[in-house]
């Protein structure tokens, strides 16, 4: 994993912005970004299909619909795979966790917020998840734990938790997709949070929209723009990123500005950066000698060429943390739950680079889901009870407001093999 500019850093993690790494120390990561992903060698006929199949539903909802997508459109991972993906760059909270600068904590997560977006350029779709599939990963390193759960399916709604060193984080990701013709709009309408143990600080924040440019016309590619409002609800501060819409020519693409305000509302620190390579801080009022300060660099966490398979490979355009997540030890698939998004056959078809039997097993996993939710619904209609998730339970049922209910790592270490037969999902 590419580490932040704090691994320049000998000695105890910062205890304050003195001791962060001036930028003119660093370089800015990887060299310029390419200015479009591509799909692959995606035949014109392909993608008229997709497009006669999708142009009925312009200006629409298309997450709430029953669209079966073409496998070319898929990499070998799961919305599940991709919400431990916001963990890549952990160390940042980490640090956070133990530094007794107020200022420089919020300054940390504001880092760890925008490093987040570093893996998302890729233009290719994740799987989505079936009803109680999961996902889990420890770090190996710094023990970071992850799980994640999918928690219902129309409309799909996908719930993790997570633990470091000194902190824990997380999210409800619950999609509003609208299809405009040659693009997608995204919006991630769920909650996200992070807690800090030491000083008690709770995190939450907003995310701003993201657009799939080019689908059909042009070199597709990625865009995130509009406002993050990050807030530290215990002690009052707040932080506003801006991430500038992608122009003519990539005119402003990457770029994000902002500030971090104190209770009072006073301008306190500027932020400045690209969401896929680096976010720098100033404070307004500057000690005599203190300048411009790197909080977090991407480094060369892409894959290369070559471990990526090239412009048409299946992993095209991942980052080295992806890849690694997604790798299935011998020793370690007989810890995992059945349910695991590792052991997907449409998504490990793909992995291997056999796209026909990919799509077969994608069909097959499809319709299976939609004869469970059909058996669900009579079961409710009988007057039985709701299939209920196996690791989350939700706190209020007019919203999307979950929380974890402690199980996982004990339940899914000591499954009977009644259970591990019962909770094949594929």
């Amino acid at each position: 994993m590419a580490s932040s500019a704090y691994s320049t850093v000998i000695g105890p993690p910062p205890e304050s912005f003195a001791e962060l790494t001036p930028t003119t120390a660093l370089t800015e990561g990887r060299g310029a970004p390419k200015p479009s992903t591509e799909f692959g060698n995606v035949d014109a006929a392909s993608r008229q299909a997709l497009w006669r199949q999708l142009a009925s539903v312009v200006g629409m909802d298309v997450m709430n619909m029953r669209l079966s997508l073409p496998i070319w459109l898929f990499e070998p991972s799961t919305a599940l795979t991709r919400m431990i993906e916001t963990f890549e760059f952990s160390d940042l909270l980490d640090r956070a966790a133990t530094s007794d600068d107020p200022v420089l904590r919020d300054c940390l997560v504001a880092a760890f917020v925008i490093s987040a977006f570093s893996h998302t350029e890729r233009v290719r779709k994740p799987f989505n998840p079936v009803l109680g599939e999961s996902f889990e990963y420890t770090h190996p390193l710094n023990g970071m734990r992850f799980y994640a759960e999918q928690v219902e399916h129309h409309p799909p709604v996908s719930v993790s938790h997570c633990e470091g060193k000194g902190w824990e984080a997380g999210e409800v990701v619950d999609i509003a997709a609208t299809f405009h013709g040659n693009s997608i709009e995204v919006r991630n309408v769920g909650s996200r949070y992070i807690n800090l143990h030491k000083t008690g600080d709770r995190y939450s924040w907003t995310l701003p929209q993201a657009l799939v440019s080019n689908l059909f016309v042009g070199g597709a590619f990625v865009d995130h723009f509009g406002t993050v409002e990050l807030k530290n609800e215990t002690t009052g501060t707040s932080a506003t990123l801006n991430l500038t819409q992608c122009g003519w020519f990539s005119a402003g693409r990457y770029e994000v500005a902002g500030e971090l305000l104190d209770s009072n509302a006073t301008k306190i620190v500027l932020f400045k950066g690209a969401w896929n390579k680096f976010l720098d801080c100033e404070r307004v009022a500057k000690a005599k000698g203190e300048g411009t300060n790197r909080l977090w660099m991407a480094g060369s966490h892409l894959l290369s060429e070559e471990e990526g398979g090239g412009v048409t490979g299946v992993y095209a355009n991942c980052t080295k943390f992806t890849k690694k997540i997604l790798s299935l030890h011998s020793d370690h698939a007989l810890e995992l739950p059945p349910n695991d998004s590792r052991f997907r056959p449409d998504r490990l078809a793909l992995e291997k680079g056999n796209r026909t039997v990919a799509a077969e097993e994608k069909i097959r996993i499809e319709q299976m889901q939609r004869d469970r939710r059909a058996a669900a619904k009579k079961r409710v209609e009988s007057g039985g009870g709701k299939i209920q998730p196996r690791y989350f339970r939700k706190v209020a049922e007019d919203k999307q407001l979950w929380e974890p209910i402690g199980n996982y790592w004990t339940d899914s270490r000591n499954l009977s093999e009644d259970d591990r037969k019962n909770m094949v999902m594929w």
